[in-house]
C-alpha cells in the first residue's frame, strides 16, 4: 500500500507509522527494510500491515530493542541478543533492523546465525509456514548445531522446506504438534555429510526434526535414510 502521505494528510506519515508499530503494537512491513526471505520484497514507499490485530507485547519488545541497540557490540551480536530475550516469540524484520542499525544488511545477519553460527531461527519459508512475511521466530535459545561453514543458499533451503512440505522425512512431525512436552523443532539434514564433501543442493538435503535429528547422528534410521537417498537419486536423475 502506498503512499501514506497521501491517505493521512500530513507529511509526517512516518512518524505516525512508527507510533503504530511502537505505541499500539501493529506489526507493518515496508520496503525501506527488504528482507525477500520474509516475503518483504517492497519498494522504500510501500507498507504492509502483517495483522489486522495490533501486538500487546510489541511495546515491550521496542523496550528490549531500544535497550540493545544503544549497548556495545556489532548488528549480528545486537541481532542475537534480541531473539534470545524474545526466544519462543515472534518478532518482525522492522524490529530486527532497528535493533541491529543496519536496514541493509541485518537480513544477512540474521541468516548467518542460522546457516553459519547454529541457531534455529525460522521464517514461513524455512519450517513455521504458519508465520507472516515480516516474521521471524529464535525457536531455541541453545545452538542446536556447532557453528559451521555451510553457506546452504536461502534459495536451496526454500525449496528443501517446500519439496518436504515443511515435515519431518523420518518420522513426519510438523510444527502443528509441537507441544511444551514435545518442543522439537524442523532442521536441514545432509544425506552425505558437509564434513565429508556432501554439497549443500537439494539432493543431498531434506528436512528433519531435532529429535529424528539426534538419533540420526547416533546410528539409527540408517534404512530409512538409505531408502530416501535413493528415492532422491531417482527424482534428481530425471
Amino acid at each position: 500500500m502506498r503512499p501514506f502521505g497521501i491517505v493521512a494528510g500530513i507529511p509526517e506519515y512516518g512518524r505516525r507509522i512508527r507510533q503504530l508499530r511502537r505505541e499500539e503494537g501493529y506489526q507493518i512491513a515496508s520496503g525501506s527494510s527488504p528482507d525477500p526471505e520474509t516475503g518483504i520484497d517492497l519498494s522504500p514507499d510501500e507498507y504492509v500491515l502483517v495483522s489486522a490485530e495490533p501486538d500487546a507485547s510489541a511495546a515491550r519488545r521496542w523496550h528490549i530493542a531500544n535497550r540493545i541497540r544503544r549497548g556495545t557490540g556489532g548488528s549480528k551480536q545486537k541481532i542475537l541478543a534480541f531473539l534470545k530475550e524474545n526466544v519462543g516469540r515472534v518478532v518482525t524484520t522492522e524490529e530486527l533492523a532497528y535493533v541491529a542499525k543496519d536496514k541493509r544488511q541485518y537480513a544477512r545477519r540474521t541468516q548467518e546465525l542460522r546457516n553459519e553460527d547454529g541457531y534455529a531461527v525460522a521464517t514461513r519459508f524455512t519450517g513455521r509456514p504458519e508465520l507472516a512475511a515480516g516474521q521471524y521466530i529464535l525457536q531455541s535459545i541453545e545452538r542446536i548445531a556447532e557453528p559451521h561453514d555451510r553457506h546452504i543458499p536461502e534459495t536451496v533451503q526454500k525449496a528443501v522446506y517446500e519439496r518436504d512440505r515443511n515435515a519431518c522425512k523420518v518420522c513426519g512431525w510438523t510444527t502443528e504438534r509441537w507441544s511444551q512436552e514435545d518442543p522439537r523443532i524442523l532442521e536441514l539434514h545432509h544425506l552425505k555429510h558437509h564434513q565429508h564433501g556432501g554439497e549443500n543442493v537439494p539432493r543431498n538435503l531434506i528436512v528433519i526434526c531435532s529429535k529424528c535429528h539426534d538419533e540420526v547422528h547416533s546410528g539409527q534410521h540408517v534404512d530409512i535414510l538409505n531408502r530416501i537417498d535413493a528415492a532422491l537419486c531417482r527424482t534428481y536423475s530425471q
